[in-house]
């Protein structure tokens, strides 16, 4: 997480329930990765965004962007992505926003 990061200063200021959605590109800046990336982990991992727009565009909440976070946290410890998606997929919303925010271990 980026020391100014928008997406993370919304879901923390209005709440994980306040069905605020952001774009695959708004997520992918907040997550420092290609939109292409997190296109390639929901079809290949099932790391998916809740919601899809009229047009089905891509839009993600403040819970999956804390999945993706842990999913992220997962491989720089050195798990391969899909057992990162496997766990992430499995965290309660509690444990993905406690988690999601922990600082890494040096």
């Amino acid at each position: 997480m980026t020391d100014h990061d928008p997406v993370a200063s919304a879901c923390d200021q209005f709440g994980h329930e306040s069905g605020l959605a952001w774009s695959i590109g708004a997520t992918a800046e907040a997550l420092e990765v290609p939109a292409a990336t997190l296109r390639a982990w929901d079809t290949r991992y099932g790391i998916s965004p809740s919601h899809r727009s009229d047009g089905g565009h891509r839009r993600y909440t403040c819970e999956d962007i804390d999945r993706l976070r842990v999913m992220q946290r997962f491989q720089a410890l050195g798990v391969p992505t899909r057992e990162a998606a496997e766990q992430a997929r499995s965290y309660s919303s509690e444990k993905l926003h406690a988690f999601a925010r922990e600082a890494l271990p040096a």
